[in-house]
């Protein structure tokens, strides 16, 4: 009797339960007349912050749906809960937001995972701080940051989708992003261009100090991307990468300026070697101070950067050294294939099908259809689908050298 006075009482416990992980939708806008409660438009709160509140309170990943509009604060959104917020709604227009305090970032993401889509960030000492969490970033845009844009510490992912990073600065290194001891950031079909720093990585700075102590190095891919005119007092005009596995695919990096690695720097420490993979990446019109105007490669002491180019174009980038081939990368890659290079067999480099031909790139750093690039890679090192404009990446009989496909 028990046993089935006990059957009955879970199948009714069941029954009755109600899950309180549910997901929650709270809606933010600024034109709303109702009961500002954030249970629907009619009655949504007019600002962002009490959304944040709610979300932070309420059990299970909820979503925050803001209306087109401009929404300003004087302290960040510090959100500690996972939730979702999507911007762009309603009206139309952009969903803007704004800190105009100067001492602190829009977004605070403290432990937890937050996903932003459709969201414009404006000005601000920096738009998102996150540490010890995971954040994905669609279709946002990030400007006038003044203190780089996002500022990840310790968070096992970082990831940019279709966004853009324009004129943002920072005192100490990557004007767009700063990445520290994260395990995974990847970005992809995103534009970078006029960011600034006073250190490394004009649009995106990652540093692996801590990871590369304890563990496997932490990972960084980029891919899809266009990096244009971003600059660097130090390392880096375009990416600094060190202590990382690094891969840039399918991207273009062209009027990037730096002291060292015009576009692109990787590092290694004394005690720990890092890699960089480029697979039909455009590198072209780039410039150094003084070390690689296309590529710049740190290796220290007994360590290396253990480097593979293939199927790219190093082409016409500026630099210090009197080699031609040195100006586009400044030591020779340990694995170099099917690539056009300004002033390739001017040194006894080691390399395979690489050319110096000229690639006949437009301004968009394109290749005509007469170029020696087209059908001239390897498709074996690229395995993905798509080139930079995400159109089919064989269209010939082979693969292109470069960022596009013809």
């Amino acid at each position: 009797m028990s046993k089935h006075f006990l059957t009955l009482f879970s199948i009714c416990a069941l029954l009755c339960y109600v899950p309180t992980t549910l997901a929650a939708n709270i809606y933010v806008d600024a034109l709303a007349t109702g009961a500002n409660n954030g249970t629907s438009w009619a009655d949504a709160y007019t600002s962002i912050q009490p959304a944040v509140l709610d979300a932070n309170a309420m059990p299970g990943p909820d979503n925050i749906y803001v209306a087109s509009g401009f929404y300003a604060s004087g302290a960040p959104y510090v959100f500690t809960d996972p939730a979702t917020m999507t911007g762009g709604l309603l009206y139309g227009f952009p969903t803007t937001l704004e800190n105009f305090s100067g001492t602190s970032p829009i977004v605070e993401v403290l432990a937890t995972d937050l996903d932003v889509t459709r969201v414009e960030f404006r000005n601000s000492l920096s738009h998102i701080a996150a540490s010890a969490s995971g954040v994905r970033l669609n279709k946002c845009r990030f400007q006038g940051a003044m203190d780089g844009s996002v500022r990840a510490r310790w968070c096992w992912l970082v990831r940019g989708a279709k966004c853009k990073f324009f004129d943002n600065r920072s005192m100490w290194a990557g004007g767009a992003i700063t990445a520290e001891d994260c395990k995974l950031v990847h970005i992809e079909q995103s534009e970078f261009k006029y960011n600034r720093t006073n250190g490394s990585g004009g649009a995106i700075h990652v540093n692996n100090p801590w990871l590369s102590a304890i563990g496997p190095l932490g990972r960084f891919k980029c891919e899809n991307s266009i990096f244009g005119s971003n600059g660097s007092s130090f390392h880096g005009g375009a990416i600094a990468a060190k202590l990382a596995e690094t891969k840039l695919a399918n991207s273009l990096f062209t009027r990037n300026r730096a002291r060292g690695g015009g576009a692109v720097a990787a590092a290694c420490s004394p005690t720990r070697d890092a890699r960089l993979l480029m697979v039909n990446c455009t590198v072209f019109g780039n410039a150094a101070g003084i070390d690689g105007g296309g590529v710049e490669l740190l290796d220290a002491g007994p360590h290396i950067v253990h480097t593979e180019i293939h199927n790219s174009i190093l082409w016409r980038n500026w630099a210090l050294p009197p080699s031609i081939l040195m100006k586009q990368v400044n030591r020779p890659p340990n694995v170099f294939t099917h690539s056009c290079v300004t002033g390739w067999g001017s040194l006894a480099w080691p390399g395979f099908a690489n050319f110096a031909l000229n690639p006949n790139l437009m301004f968009n750093g394109d290749v005509m259809p007469f170029s020696p690039c087209v059908d001239a890679g390897d498709p074996v090192v690229n395995p993905t689908l798509f080139d930079i404009t995400m159109a089919p990446r064989i269209q010939g009989p082979n693969i292109d050298i470069g960022a596009y496909e013809q």
